[in-house]
């Protein structure tokens, strides 16, 4: 059963694996001696779930995971600080910033204690987006760069981890406003995930994207619907992220706004706020649910 549940996580079937993972359950638990085995179900389960969105079971599977894999283990072993930064993931996808934290930080002390470099780095640069989506900049910026300067000595300045949290500086001056800074990050990051991942891939364009909002900040309107634009190509080819696509969707609006094409800008903003209807994130769904109501109140329409 287990391998069968195996098979269909690694074709991404996370729905057929989950019933294959229960069963196997069903039957490891009746015996003391698997317990290390279910601690092994129960991580495909958190991670499926995760998968899937169902992301307060997946908390659930984790804390399983963790409280048995405490006992089994110890609590510094480095498969526990795995799944505690898999929980923090979850936690910081579900906008739970201090839960996830402290997962991050558990997770930290343990990769520190058995001197995982990397790992340590990758640590850090989670807990350095926990402190930008906070809005501590200057504790950002410090877990950044340190991570970055690991990253860059060990894995080299080309490499896909490095060019990530290269990426991640170049947000947080976009958001500290500081765009020529923000500009060198952003650009070195595309050039990295060019050389890995090729033209077409959702992390070249939300680096595009990203582009563009800092040169639509900076007053170059053409120059950065240039940029949306090149970020809806790269998405398309992909076949990828509903995230990024509306993301760029809302800010080629934003431009068609300014320019007063008003019917494009409807239609525009009607197709990011299709992309975004599942979106866990309320807020950034309802930028754009505004944007589109002050631009048919310039036609005269209501928004539906």
């Amino acid at each position: 059963m287990i391998c069968l549940g195996n098979v269909e996580y690694l074709t991404n079937n996370f729905k057929l694996a989950l019933e294959w993972f229960d069963d196997a359950l069903r039957l490891l638990r009746q015996r003391k001696e698997f317990e290390l085995s279910v601690c092994k179900v129960l991580l495909r389960k958190a991670i499926s779930f995760d998968k899937l969105g169902e992301y307060s079971r997946s908390i659930e599977c984790f804390g399983e995971v963790l409280k048995l894999g405490r006992r089994l283990w110890g609590p510094n072993h480095p498969e526990l600080s795995n799944v505690l930064n898999s929980l923090g993931n979850v936690h910081r996808n579900q906008g739970e910033l201090r839960r996830a934290l402290r997962c991050y930080e558990e997770c930290l002390r343990i990769r520190s204690q058995a001197d995982d470099v990397l790992g340590v780095a990758s640590t850090k640069n989670n807990i350095g987006a926990i402190f930008a989506s906070m809005e501590q900049v200057e504790r950002s910026r410090q877990f950044y760069a340190e991570s970055l300067r690991v990253k860059t000595e060990i894995l080299g300045s080309v490499h896909i981890d490095t060019a990530r949290t290269l990426y991640n500086m170049g947000q947080l001056y976009v958001t500290d406003r500081q765009f020529n800074s923000a500009l060198s990050f952003l650009e070195e990051s595309l050039r990295v995930f060019k050389l890995n991942l090729g033209e077409n891939h959702n992390e070249v364009a939300a680096c595009l994207c990203s582009i563009g909002t800092v040169h639509d900040e900076t007053m170059d309107e053409e120059l950065a619907l240039s940029y949306f634009k090149r970020a809806l190509t790269a998405v398309k080819g992909q076949g990828g992220s509903r995230a990024v696509k509306a993301q760029a969707l809302h800010n080629v609006g934003i431009i068609l706004t300014k320019r007063n094409d008003i019917d494009h800008a409807v239609r525009i903003f009607r197709e990011a706020l299709e992309m975004k209807q599942n979106s866990i994130d309320a807020e950034d769904k309802s930028d754009t649910q505004y944007c589109l109501a002050n631009v048919l109140r310039l036609t005269g329409c209501t928004s539906e």
